[in-house]
């Protein structure tokens, strides 16, 4: 969806209705009057949106969005898509309350709302990467450290990730330790069984090949994640890295709690890169809340 189109589909409330309805997010089909059991046609409900009314008992009507996600939101549908689509692009928030003329407050539940679509979208669509005789890079790091005054000590949250050249496709997975009994099911989570497995240091990943899968894991250790013919780093586990570092960058950080959230919206992206990224999301929505 371009800018232009954008405009088109937000011109109105009724405009923003129908592309709604074209995409599956709000009902097609007129519902029943629950007293004649006619059905109900779409009318004009003041400056508000439309209603579905009955022609003979005015006061039975349900709203456009009974049904919906949208169902629960009193904010303007014009403005909900509006969001979605600043949100598509990567706006920040800032910049979403400004073009948008809303609160930050609503800037923010809005675009957590759409974290948490990418989120159950990873949750219902599981997946491996390798296969037998494939590469896949694995790394962990420290994101977040917090340490108590109190009691002098520090906290930290790490994340582990891999990347395989030959999908083009990774996994991110926030974790509490580096420690090898936290590391290795994640391995077995995210890694088909017979995959060679590099790292850039043994601990803690000394026990890769000892996972009782079949066919087993190949470890193999390197100094640096690049290309053994042209020594390029371009496809890598720490270009993948790259990419959510410097989103994490232009946000200036990101607190502890909303880590998950933006970790599954980046990897989200990441997987949809090729997708238009606004109706990727209305999809997802159609699919989960059939009206």
């Amino acid at each position: 969806m371009d800018l232009n189109f954008l405009m088109q589909v937000t011109s109105s409330s009724q405009a923003a209705e129908e592309y709604l309805r074209e995409k599956k997010c709000l009902r097609s089909n007129p519902p029943l009057c629950r007293t004649c059991m006619k059905y109900l046609s779409l009318q004009k409900n003041g400056k508000s949106e439309r209603v579905w009314r009955c022609s003979t008992h005015k006061g039975n009507t349900m709203s456009i969005r009974d049904g919906s996600y949208f169902s629960q939101s009193k904010l303007p549908i014009v403005k909900i898509l509006q969001i979605i689509y600043l949100w598509s692009l990567n706006t920040s928030i800032k910049n979403i309350v400004i073009m948008c003329k809303i609160s930050e407050r609503v800037a923010i539940q809005w675009c957590h709302l759409i974290r948490n679509i990418c989120s159950q979208w990873l949750l219902d669509n599981p997946y491996q990467i390798g296969g037998p005789g494939i590469v896949v890079e694995v790394d962990e790091t420290v994101i977040s450290k917090t340490r108590s005054p109190k009691a002098n000590t520090a906290s930290e949250m790490w994340i582990f990730e891999g990347f395989c050249r030959t999908s083009g496709r990774g996994f991110m997975e926030l974790i509490p330790d580096r420690h090898p009994h936290t590391l290795l099911p994640m391995v077995q989570k995210f890694i088909l069984p017979g995959s060679v497995i590099l790292s850039n240091k043994m601990d803690p990943f000394g026990e890769i090949s000892q996972i009782d899968v079949y066919p087993r894991y190949v470890h193999q250790i390197v100094d640096h994640f690049s290309d053994p013919e042209s020594g390029s780093r371009a496809n890598t586990v720490e270009s993948f890295r790259k990419g959510r570092k410097l989103k994490f960058k232009n946000m200036c950080g990101v607190q502890n709690t909303a880590l998950k959230s933006h970790i599954d919206e980046y990897l989200w992206r990441h997987i949809h890169k090729e997708c238009n990224i606004m109706e990727k999301i209305l999809e997802h929505l159609s699919q989960w809340h059939v009206v």
